[in-house]
């Protein structure tokens, strides 16, 4: 029987998730026809496609470097680091939707990517207010406000975007034609402002009660804890390679295999469709799949469902009308559905396979570390998403092989995971150490 948990945690981890992870399903939804608008005068229409690709390369890639450095500099206490960074995601996102060329926009996202270190903070937190009978469960809620964001975010992206096309009437003025992405923006700040009350109500400034005199470089020797996060880098690759494929994707012309979707309106119907999976199927299959399977199994059986999904969505292009809206739906709701669960699932691990004391360095270096895969995968697959238009490749080496590469990856991750976790990530340690004979250094480890 699982230790009840207080519904006012509960709605704290809720809101922390959809602030973080709203805006990173925002984005995406009109980052493409964002880089057209900024860039369409300096281009030739001829490689104008590449050219999106490329600017959104290195946004969205230095957005996801900046979060890599982001999530070391937070180590003030958990209330203080959520109210600092709920305050930077709240004004670099109304800033963004202020942005009037590419450098500004740049600028804005660097700055949301230094913050957005909610994540490991609420990690950490988890592991302070959970025991082994209902870790699970609270874990579960990232992937209900996953859900949530995932609705949220497209919807609010897709129809908020030009407001003055839907609702002529109120919002066509020069200020919107001018800023045409600030709406979504600035309900995304407030958002975030409520999830930052929330912080302050509810989440008490825990006081350290001893110094911690554990070595980080325990973490490093490590054996488990290392190749968890290497795997988990190696799903993050896909992950947000994957979102920044799908954005560049559905916007390219059809004569070069894209859908050649030209309003973002559409794009957020689509991706807030594919949400509503994602509300629901991580609230149940999280605690449901470890309890069955246990943490590593589990990890195993979702990134190998994610494969075919990824396999199969080059053919899409093939169909239209409400087929293809339902296939984008599903599977797009299932692949994020199925990656919100390994997450979940994975941080179980990296906090089972390091002790209480270095569960908080641990739970941040992970972040960290993850975040710089995140961003050579929005780097990589947009210059590579470039280069294949820009080069004009025939199959198989034309977009589809993006989408079999990702496949590639997920196979790789399986493998690892197989044969070289071993059953300690199950529990949690209660070594004082982090590293208990069981756990070998990973120089030494046969």
């Amino acid at each position: 029987m699982s230790t009840p948990l207080p519904f006012a945690i509960k709605l704290a981890v809720l809101l922390l998730i959809v602030s973080e992870h709203s805006i990173a399903y925002m984005v995406p939804t009109y980052l493409a026809y964002m880089m057209e608008g900024f860039i369409t005068k300096d281009h030739n229409p001829d490689n104008l496609d590449s050219e999106i690709s490329y600017h959104a390369a290195t946004l969205e890639g230095l957005h996801r470097l900046m979060s890599f450095f982001g999530c070391f500099i937070w180590g003030i206490g958990r209330q203080q680091s959520l109210i600092l960074v709920l305050i930077g995601i709240t004004v670099s996102s109304i800033g963004f939707g202020l942005a009037w060329n590419f450098e500004v926009a740049v600028f804005w996202r660097c700055v949301a990517g230094i913050c957005g270190g909610t994540v490991p903070i609420t990690k950490a937190m988890v592991r302070d207010i959970s025991d082994d009978s209902n870790i699970a469960i609270l874990y579960s809620y990232f992937g209900t406000g996953h859900g949530f964001a995932a609705v949220l975010g497209p919807l609010l992206g897709g129809v908020l975007a030009h407001p003055y096309r839907i609702w002529p009437t109120i919002f066509d003025t020069q200020f919107f034609h001018d800023f045409p992405y600030f709406l979504p923006q600035l309900a995304h700040a407030l958002v975030t402002l409520i999830a930052l009350v929330i912080i302050i109500i509810y989440v008490p400034n825990k006081k350290a009660t001893k110094i911690d005199k554990t070595p980080t470089t325990m973490l490093f020797k490590n054996f488990d804890y290392m190749i968890i996060i290497t795997i988990f880098g190696f799903v993050a690759l896909v992950q947000f390679g994957f979102r920044m494929l799908l954005s560049l994707w559905i916007k390219l012309d059809q004569d070069k295999k894209g859908l050649g979707w030209e309003s973002e309106t559409n794009v957020g119907y689509v991706n807030s469709l594919a949400g509503i999976i994602l509300i629901f199927f991580p609230l149940y299959f999280t605690p449901y799949l470890t309890k069955v399977f246990g943490v590593k199994k589990t990890c195993m059986l979702v990134i190998t469902a994610m494969i075919p999904i990824s396999i199969a969505m080059p053919l899409y292009y093939f169909s239209s009308g409400i087929l293809l809206w339902f296939l984008l739906a599903i599977s797009i709701g299932l692949f994020i559905s199925l990656t919100t669960v390994f997450t979940s699932v994975i941080s179980i691990a990296v906090s089972n396979s390091v002790s209480t004391e270095l569960v908080g360095r641990a739970m941040g270096i992970c972040q960290g570390y993850v975040a710089l895969f995140r961003s050579i995968a929005n780097a990589g697959v947009g210059v590579l998403f470039g280069l294949i238009v820009d080069w004009n490749f025939s199959y198989p080496f034309n977009v589809d092989f993006i989408f079999y590469l990702c496949a590639l990856v997920l196979g790789i991750s399986v493998i690892l995971m197989k044969y070289y976790i071993t059953p300690r990530i199950e529990k949690r340690q209660k070594d004082d150490d982090g590293l208990s004979e069981k756990n070998q250094p990973l120089l030494t480890k046969k």
